[in-house]
């Protein structure tokens, strides 16, 4: 887009007030300046981090200029950030000597970002350097060759009250990168006394950690760089030090339609994750991690978060703030013509007298409680 944006981005005004002893101390408020865009994405890149993925990780950073190419052309909001498949809780010495990161926390990008936006400088360059992974490089200091991409996920659900990543009411795309099932061998684990896949590497646990830490409002799809047939599995075999399977549990994330694998308390139902989650979990895209060129499957992505942002939102006029206002009005830096708005539960949320068109946006700026 060639709009600018300021993407809830927090400016911290942090101060105390004056006290004597033995009286409480407040904090001031804290101004918190965020836009709200019709079509507003936000997309997490799961990285495998082992010690066999850094061609695949090579080719995803020459297929980011066409995701970037193609979201600018479509007019959306997005925010991208990167993790890792590793959620290991031993000492991790690459952690600090390669600037990575493991259990869901994202990766500082070099101009000190954890997150890239449309106003992000030298995009193609920090997405590049991020996601070519060093410790997948060196044989001592690898990420864990336990991946499980769908519970750090999870993870950085989870620690969203930090990093205020994921927006409420935003569609929340994952593209999970990895030549291996999670945890390895998938449910094969369970089978035959490998590691068994636990309740966080399930997608519908996912799904529910979104809906009870996010909003009931987001929308999520999952984007599956994974290996999908036995000639990509053969291939990826007779290569050193790859044990290799097939994604199963992305691929049932990116397709709602599937029954397996479920959670056990799940299995009993005999329903579809879409019939489970409804419109919460969409459809998303599959690729193989064998193709030399990436830019189809971001291609393909890009069309899904497309088409998922222009229609959830197409009659929105309430959105949910990222924290509770504390005076009675708002600040506004843009607001299209002919818009107005008004604060709503107790200043939680924005009602705006009709919905934003596909290339509107509104930016403000709230004085919030501290957290």
């Amino acid at each position: 887009m060639k709009k600018l944006h300021i993407s809830f981005l927090f400016v911290f005004a942090l101060g105390l007030s004056s006290c004597n002893d033995g009286e409480l101390s407040i904090p001031a408020p804290k101004k918190v300046n965020f836009t709200i865009a019709k079509k507003m994405a936000d997309i997490v890149f799961v990285m495998d981090n082992s010690g066999s993925m850094y061609e695949e990780q090579a080719r995803m950073a020459r297929a980011f200029p066409s995701l970037i190419e193609r979201m600018e052309l479509n007019d959306l909001e997005y925010r991208i950030a990167i993790t890792t498949t590793d959620v290991s809780t031993g000492v991790s010495p690459y952690i600090a000597k390669y600037n990575s990161a493991k259990q869901g926390d994202f990766i500082k990008f070099a101009d000190g970002s954890y997150y890239l936006t449309p106003k992000s400088k030298n995009i193609q360059s920090l997405f590049e350097r991020a996601i070519q992974r060093p410790e997948s490089l060196d044989a001592n200091n690898p990420g864990s060759d336990d991946e499980r991409g769908i519970y750090a996920a999870n993870m950085s659900i989870f620690k969203n009250r930090q990093t205020r990543f994921f927006r409420p009411g935003s569609h929340i795309a994952w593209v999970f990168v990895s030549d291996e099932d999670v945890r390895g061998q998938g449910l094969q684990g369970t089978f035959f006394g490998l590691k068994a896949p636990e309740a966080m590497d399930y997608p519908a646990t996912l799904i529910e950690n979104i809906q009870r830490n996010i909003s009931n409002e987001n929308t999520t799809s999952a984007h599956a760089i994974v290996i999908g047939d036995f000639q990509c599995l053969g291939e990826q075999k007779t290569q050193p030090g790859r044990l290799a399977q097939f994604g199963e549990f992305y691929f049932t994330m990116a397709d709602p339609n599937n029954r397996i694998p479920l959670r056990s308390d799940l299995k009993s139902t005999g329903q579809t994750y879409a019939q489970l989650f409804g419109q919460t979990l969409l459809p998303g895209t599959y690729g193989s991690i064998c193709d030399l060129d990436y830019t189809q499957s971001i291609g393909s992505i890009v069309n899904v978060i497309n088409q998922v942002t222009s229609f959830k939102n197409q009659n929105k006029t309430v959105y949910e703030l990222p924290c509770r206002n504390l005076t009675e009005s708002v600040e506004f830096t843009h607001i299209p013509a002919g818009l107005s708005a008004e604060l709503i539960d107790d200043g939680r949320a924005l009602r705006l007298s009709r919905p934003l068109s596909n290339t509107e946006y509104l930016e403000a700026s709230l004085q919030c409680e501290q957290i």
